[in-house]
């Protein structure tokens, strides 16, 4: 560590200092280390819920958009009459197939980066609590 670090001291009941100092053992750090560790990790812990908060919710009005454009695609099937080809009809239809399938691949690929982010928050729960 760099030496511009200023020390603190710090009071602890006798069994959370037990804890930390045979966690740190099993890790393979000094107790400072450790508390360092754990410090930096509750930080990233709360950036990371942060984070799936905003992906939650941006996830939630993709679903809107998505569910938007379907019902706006299923309107446009129902205009189209039997045996009468309408060509700027279709052409809207397959537009708004286009959208829809874009706006599935941008919800899967979401909810791909909410999953990585909540396996990291499961992944941290055992290191803070032990």
């Amino acid at each position: 560590m760099s030496r511009d670090i200023n020390p603190y001291g710090l009071r602890m009941p006798a069994d959370l200092k037990a804890m930390l100092e045979e966690s740190a053992q099993k890790a393979g750090r000094s107790l400072n280390a450790e508390l360092v560790a754990r410090l930096e990790r509750s930080f990233d812990t709360k950036l990371t819920y942060q984070l799936l908060d905003r992906r939650a919710e941006e996830m939630s009005n993709c679903v809107l958009e998505w569910v938007r454009v379907g019902d706006e695609l299923r309107e446009l099937k129902g205009k189209r009459v039997d045996g009468c080809r309408d060509d700027q009809l279709e052409g809207k239809i397959l537009q708004k197939e286009r959208e829809s399938k874009l706006l599935k691949r941008q919800h899967d690929r979401m909810a791909e980066e909410f999953d990585a982010l909540l396996n990291d928050v499961k992944e941290s729960l055992p290191r803070l609590e032990g």
